[in-house]
């Protein structure tokens, strides 16, 4: 993802004022319905959901956010395989 703008420009699309002192703000990543694990008997889709559960790790330390909170579902069964927990763990 390639995001040229610029630090203050960044700021104001999020809403934090110009003059902000970095101390003062907690910056939440916010991602939900991962559905980790969806179509993971499909040759094709198989890793889709954990390519984009990545892709939220790397926006988050990219970032350098706070925290990353994760709504709704995380997980597309209700009881995930190992491998699925393992990795949204590790």
């Amino acid at each position: 993802m390639d995001d040229s703008r610029t630090e203050e420009s960044r700021g104001a699309t999020l809403g934090i004022p110009h003059d902000a002192d970095e101390k003062d703000i907690i910056k939440i990543l916010i991602s939900t319905d991962n559905h980790i694990g969806y179509a993971e008997k499909d040759e094709v889709r198989a890793n889709d959901s954990l390519i984009a559960f990545e892709e939220v790790l790397q926006l988050a330390q990219k970032n350098d956010v706070d925290m990353i909170l994760l709504g709704k579902r995380c997980y597309n069964a209700i009881a995930p395989c190992e491998a699925h927990h393992m990795h949204v763990l590790v």
